[in-house]
């Protein structure tokens, strides 16, 4: 049988299978195809489709062909900014905002918006 060697809290050398060493890694490597295929699920859905976003004092709305989200200022946990969009961030979903689609002096008003109403 092979044999790897792992760490106790006392700082000994103990001898485990190489057998349960094969089991955890399987768990975590299947724990993360799923996520990646979920993600990649979640992304293809909106591939190719027109989204419009909405801004208030109150929060925003995102449309698409399909459905509607609308968040309030406080469900937004962070901005990011990049030189090609504005992100926006729940925790666990985000948001993007194309500069290219903003117009004018669009921009300069959504940023004074998000900054004033996104409380890091």
């Amino acid at each position: 049988m092979l044999v790897g060697a792992a760490y106790q809290s006392d700082g000994k050398l103990q001898p485990i299978s190489f057998l349960i060493v094969l089991l955890v890694w399987l768990v975590f490597l299947t724990g993360s195809i799923r996520a990646r295929a979920v993600q990649n699920l979640q992304f293809e859905r909106m591939a190719e489709k027109e989204i419009c976003y909405e801004f208030d004092e109150m929060g925003f709305t995102g449309r698409m062909s399909d459905g509607e989200t609308r968040l309030s200022w406080a469900a937004v946990k962070s901005l990011q900014e990049t030189n090609a969009l504005f992100v926006l961030s729940t925790g666990l979903l985000f948001y993007t905002i194309p500069k290219r689609a903003l117009l004018g002096d669009d921009m300069n008003k959504l940023r004074e918006l998000l900054t004033g109403k996104i409380i890091p």
